[in-house]
């Protein structure tokens, strides 16, 4: 019989629920894809995996949050939601928090780490749920 004792379970920072949604299938599908990059950086770390490791997790996560953002605002801009500008302000406004810790953790603070990922954590989830639920909104309704 396998001893299961030391095996430890893998961990999830965010998991994808149904609220999440945004009614829009490609929209959903990145979301999701972002749930799953997220989770790995928050393993890496929690696996405490070496500096490469992280580093190759966040390039993933950074590069796809690019993709993202330019698919959701032309998405947004195609149906010619108002909130477009300030929507763009909240994408800008991240990448530069994500590049700040970023740019820390690589100097050595890896203290900067748990908050990085409370903030990966409460931007994603609170960012779907009441930011990007106003394009939802309004897509249903055009």
């Amino acid at each position: 019989m396998a001893d299961f004792e030391n095996v430890q379970a893998k961990p999830s920072l965010i998991d994808w629920t149904d609220i999440m949604s945004v009614q829009n299938a490609e929209m959903d599908a990145d979301h999701k894809h972002l749930v799953d990059l997220i989770n790995e950086l928050y393993e890496a770390m929690w696996m405490e995996q070496a500096q490469p490791v992280i580093q190759k997790c966040l390039d993933s996560l950074k590069q796809y949050v690019r993709y993202h953002f330019q698919g959701e605002e032309e998405l947004m801009a195609k149906s010619s939601f108002p909130g477009l500008k300030e929507h763009q302000a909240e994408h800008r406004k991240f990448i530069l928090n994500l590049a700040e810790m970023e740019k820390l953790w690589q100097e050595g603070d890896v203290g900067v780490l748990e908050p990085l990922m409370d903030m990966l954590q409460g931007w994603l989830v609170d960012h779907i749920m009441k930011v990007d639920m106003r394009y939802s909104d309004f897509l249903g309704k055009s």
